[in-house]
């Protein structure tokens, strides 16, 4: 994989023809690979369709194993299975989630707000936990349509327990970015003034 200085602006300008603010990327655009179409990241060892079927096994691998990486991809198959899937970091905390973007049933005003409104939240979140000289240490994991969501220590991970063991799982989105804020607010930043 090998990415020019052009890739970044070709992700750049696709999420902007689509009117999807770009997430936060947690290297610079000029690090960024196009992997395929609607693909982009720093790593191509996550495919597309692990993304889509949100297979949280091999994003613990990446980055228990190589680290953190970006990764933005959409992907999908028949005519309403479509997700924008996005791996990313700041600091201590990676995040992988998954929305519904595109599909003959889609409401394409609904989902657009609901990536713009998490891709909001991501930046606040992860600009300031880049702050953080602290290792990765968390990895938050929200689907939309895989019924995942929660919270996970990578530290015990590390030592060889399952990410299932401890994944701290919440109801939504909103509860998702509380607890985060929870864990790591007194390290970084006050998230008290922020309602998530």
């Amino acid at each position: 994989m090998t990415e020019t200085p052009e890739d970044g602006l070709v992700l750049l300008t696709t999420l902007a023809k689509a009117s999807i603010a770009c997430p936060p990327t947690g290297v610079p655009l000029s690090d960024i690979a196009t992997i395929g179409r609607w693909h982009w990241g720093t790593t191509d060892s996550l495919g597309a369709l692990d993304l889509y079927m949100f297979n949280v096994d091999r994003v613990v691998d990446q980055l228990v194993e190589t680290g953190p990486a970006f990764v933005l991809c959409h992907y999908g198959h028949g005519v309403n299975s479509y997700g924008l899937n996005l791996l990313t970091w700041g600091g201590p905390i990676a995040v992988f989630v998954q929305h519904h973007y595109i599909g003959i049933y889609a409401d394409p005003v609904r989902d657009l707000v609901a990536i713009n409104s998490t891709y909001s939240r991501l930046h606040e979140l992860l600009t300031a936990a880049a702050k953080s000289e602290e290792p990765l240490r968390w990895l938050m994991v929200w689907s939309g349509f895989r019924a995942v969501c929660g919270l996970i220590d990578l530290d015990p991970v590390r030592a060889g327990t399952p990410w299932r063991q401890v994944l701290a799982p919440v109801n939504d989105e909103s509860a998702l970015f509380r607890l985060v804020a929870e864990k790591v607010a007194d390290k970084f930043f006050d998230f008290n003034r922020i309602r998530w």
